[in-house]
């Protein structure tokens, strides 16, 4: 518990929420005391810890009644166990202070740009992170529906082609409406081809993709060249990057007739894209639909880069959400990802706006 906790240091609105919180759960004999009160950029944590003995789904049937009181389209109960048992409930906040991308891409804009470089987010003290996608080639952006993951690629796409000219590289988008999306941050010079979700498409155009990684491979074999920055270097750039993002691919493998098939062919090309240039960057709306499934674990060993958003480790953030969630809010994120050989884990505020 906090010391000097005191409820009367909060504002009205939020003493008037815990009440009502409070009053559900003595309705429903938890028992449960409040001990802490954390107010993020856009919601609020209130935190209880037990009291006497609990029932998992006593608290699950508060979840219904707390949202009515509270008259929230959106309230999340979570629980977790770390020095002690707590129950969380999190409640959007009325008046919400976020981070908006060109502030970030302002800033990292005033310094030196390293190329392959991209600012991803800011850490604790307002410090931007940024991380090499040449080096951390494989991504998986995993968070529920309106956590920002679209925000995120669209940003990523901008900072690409602040760093790369237009002869450099080339970006592949496989998505609903995709090129929609994006088509504010990508100049029409830039070399781009969009791909529908209906996994066919997807999976005709990853075998033309391992084709030309093969040929690529034979390249660098006959001029003595090991990867594409060496043969880039004595040929000025003649062997184009390719960045693939590829949206809800969890829907495109569960939907597809031969998802295994796509995700062997996706971890395929993600094995041997690195060398010649090949980035892939994939989100996920729903892990929970394929995560024991075992061709997309073989595919999650390639992506060894990830962010994960709330929502990224239960359904939706719905009324089961029991789980070990450590992040906090909208925009709020864990980033995994390598950095000189050391692996990274960072928790780190991304942008959430559409500019």
């Amino acid at each position: 518990m906090k010391k000097n906790f005191n409820i009367e240091q909060y504002s009205e609105k939020i003493q008037e929420k815990l009440r009502k919180i409070e009053n559900v759960f003595n309705e429903k004999a938890i028992n449960i005391k409040l001990v802490d009160i954390v107010t993020g950029p856009t919601e609020t944590h209130f935190i209880f810890t037990k009291t006497g003995p609990i029932e998992i789904s006593k608290i699950k049937n508060c979840y219904e009644k707390i949202k009515n009181e509270l008259d929230e389209r959106y309230v999340r109960i979570f629980t977790t166990i770390d020095e002690q048992f707590k129950v969380i409930v999190e409640v959007r906040n009325e008046e919400q202070s976020i981070i908006k991308y060109d502030e970030i891409y302002d800033q990292w804009n005033e310094g030196y740009i390293n190329k392959g470089f991209v600012p991803f987010g800011v850490m604790t003290g307002d410090k931007i992170i940024e991380v090499n996608l040449l080096e951390n080639n494989n991504w998986i952006i995993k968070g529920s529906e309106g956590m920002g993951k679209t925000n995120l690629i669209r940003g990523i796409i901008k900072s690409l082609t602040k760093t790369f000219q237009k002869n450099e590289i080339n970006f592949v988008l496989c998505g609903d409406n995709i090129k929609k999306e994006y088509e504010s941050v990508i100049c029409d010079e830039y070399d781009t081809k969009v791909i529908s979700t209906s996994g066919i498409e997807l999976e005709e155009y990853l075998i033309e993709l391992q084709m030309e990684i093969n040929k690529r491979y034979d390249m660098l074999n006959k001029t003595g060249h090991i990867n594409i920055a060496s043969y880039n270097k004595e040929y000025n750039g003649k062997m184009k990057y390719t960045f693939l993002f590829i949206e809800h691919i969890s829907n495109v493998i569960v939907s597809h007739a031969s998802g295994g098939q796509l995700m062997k062919l996706l971890t395929q090309v993600s094995t041997l894209g690195r060398g010649v240039g090949l980035s892939m960057i994939v989100s996920v709306d729903e892990p929970g639909n394929i995560d024991d499934n075992d061709d997309w674990k073989s595919l999650e060993i390639n992506f060894y880069s990830k962010i994960s958003l709330k929502g990224a480790y239960c359904n939706n953030g719905g009324p089961n959400c029991y789980d070990m969630d450590k992040l906090f809010s909208n925009g709020d994120a864990m980033i995994d990802y390598h950095y000189n050989d050391e692996f990274i884990e960072e928790r780190i505020q991304i942008p959430l706006v559409k500019e």
